[in-house]
C-alpha cells in the first residue's frame, strides 16, 4: 500500500509540474521519472511516450506558436529525490508554475 501511495504522489507531482518560461517564448514541461533504479523500465517508457507526444505537437507548430521543451529528470523512484530536484529545476530555468 505504501508503494502505491509513493507512486501516486510521484505521478501527481510529475503531472502537475507543467511549467512555462515566458522569457524564452517556449513552454517547458518538467517530468520527474525513474530512469535508474527498480522502476527504470517504466520510467523510461513514460518519458519516451511524453517526448513523442510533445514532439508531435512541436511538429505542428507547437501551442500558439510556442514549442514545448520537455525536461526529464531521474528520480530513481525516490519521492524525496523528486522533491529535492523540483525546486532546482524551477530556479535554474527561472520558471513559473501554472
Amino acid at each position: 500500500m505504501e508503494g502505491n501511495r509513493t507512486c501516486l504522489k510521484k505521478l501527481i507531482i510529475s503531472a502537475s509540474l507543467s511549467i512555462a518560461s515566458f522569457a524564452n517564448a517556449e513552454i517547458v514541461i518538467g517530468q520527474s521519472v525513474p530512469t535508474t533504479g527498480i522502476a527504470a523500465e517504466t520510467g523510461k517508457a513514460i518519458a519516451l511516450g511524453a517526448s513523442l507526444y510533445f514532439n508531435s505537437i512541436n511538429g505542428r507548430g507547437g501551442i500558439n506558436g510556442e514549442l514545448i521543451n520537455h525536461l526529464v529528470r531521474d528520480d530513481a523512484y525516490d519521492a524525496q529525490r523528486t522533491l529535492k530536484k523540483t525546486p532546482k529545476i524551477l530556479l535554474k530555468k527561472k520558471m513559473q508554475l501554472h
